[in-house]
């Protein structure tokens, strides 16, 4: 079993784009904060935000959803089809990071 840094399945390649989305969406997010939302008030969390800030919200939503989407992709494609990359099992703790803050976004601010 040789371990990679680079995936070579196509299903992995996937879950490392989606998983890598997620930076680059909030990286878009702190532009939105301090270039479009600059005077307006921020919400208690992120639901809040959709009112006050929608686009903003928006972004940082989808950031999270692609981020989430990454990690049973990636579980499919380290456990059924074997991919052994470092950048896959990378993709895989970033999409757990991402739907823990997701989930815990969620039901905090509800």
């Amino acid at each position: 079993m040789k371990i990679s840094i680079l995936p070579r399945k196509g299903l992995s390649i996937l879950a490392v784009v989606l998983a890598f989305m997620w930076p680059l969406y909030s990286f878009m997010g702190f532009l939105l904060v301090n270039v479009v939302y600059q005077g307006v008030a921020a919400g208690n969390g992120l639901i809040d935000d959709l009112h006050a800030r929608p686009l903003l919200a928006a972004t940082i939503l989808l950031g999270l959803a692609l981020g989430t989407i990454s990690l049973p992709i990636s579980l499919v494609a380290i456990f059924k089809k074997g991919e052994r990359s470092i950048l896959s099992i990378l993709a895989a703790l970033l999409g757990l990071l991402s739907l823990i803050i997701l989930v815990s976004e969620l039901v905090v601010n509800v």
